[in-house]
């Protein structure tokens, strides 16, 4: 359960959360230009093809996206108010796209295929659930390019028979880490980050503070999650601006460390 943090220790996550705030403001405008660029269609084209270029472009946006919303949230918030559950949420988010990158990366033109495919399955599945009516064009259109797209996500069940997967590799995001050498990043981070997802205990405990006469409530969480949220995203984004880079020959994994240590844009 949280406790109130102070002395020594309080000093220690304040300058971590500050220096890891530069940090993924730093690397958020290491990337921001490209946004101009892909606003207007002027991308560099990926030799894997468009798809593979389309999504690590969308992956991109989404994590200059996300790094903002955590800078944005902490400038209005500051550190005795920080959501940070709210930010765990936002850095989960953040390691998905990691992860799913390098795995798309490994064989860029056949998996970049299957992720947008995989599409036209959940749109299915969204259909058979739905409660209101769907217009006919709509629901043709979705049926006709499942079974376009079905057979490629197929599986044979413990009973013989085929069922299409739950996702679109096949692999969960475990699964996945492993495959792209970041299990131990999962193992460490990845448990943590979803107790706050699927809101067990730990999303509670947040909120706690105890003492050894009184148990109370604060309206937000702590330094050592304020902390956390920071230190999560800004490793995340560097992993993946590494990656980007890398893929499309923009800038140098040397100019991304730097972003730990130049170029300071909160005061």
């Amino acid at each position: 359960m949280g406790k109130h943090v102070g002395g020594e220790l309080e000093k220690v996550l304040s300058k971590s959360i500050l220096n890891q705030r530069k940090r993924l403001a730093n690397l958020a405008g290491l990337a921001e230009p490209l946004i101009k660029n892909a606003e207007s269609g002027r991308v560099k084209v990926h030799e894997a093809g468009m798809e593979y270029t389309s999504l690590m472009v969308c992956f991109l946006l989404h994590n200059i996206s996300a790094a903002k919303s955590l800078l944005v949230l902490y400038d209005h918030y500051g550190n005795k108010n920080y959501p940070a559950t709210v930010g765990y949420n936002i850095a989960r988010t953040m390691f998905e796209i990691d992860v799913t990158a390098h795995y798309i990366s490994k064989e860029p033109s056949l998996r970049a295929g299957q992720y947008i495919d995989f599409g036209w399955i959940l749109k299915m599945r969204d259909l058979q659930n739905y409660t209101s009516p769907i217009p006919n064009e709509y629901k043709k259109e979705i049926e006709r390019n499942y079974k376009i797209v079905q057979s490629q996500f197929e599986k044979e069940g413990r009973n013989g028979k085929k069922k299409v997967s739950l996702n679109w590799s096949g692999l969960n995001i475990r699964e996945m880490a492993a495959c792209v050498g970041h299990e131990k990043a999962y193992l460490s981070f990845y448990s943590h980050l979803s107790s706050y997802a699927h809101a067990d205990i730990r999303l509670s405990d947040s909120f706690i503070r105890l003492s050894p006469n009184e148990i109370a409530w604060s309206s937000a969480p702590g330094l050592v999650d304020t902390a956390n949220v920071f230190w999560f995203a800004s490793n995340f984004m560097n992993c993946y601006l590494k990656l980007f880079g890398k893929e499309f020959n923009i800038w140098k994994e040397a100019e991304v460390e730097q972003c730990e240590t130049v170029g300071e844009k909160i005061q």
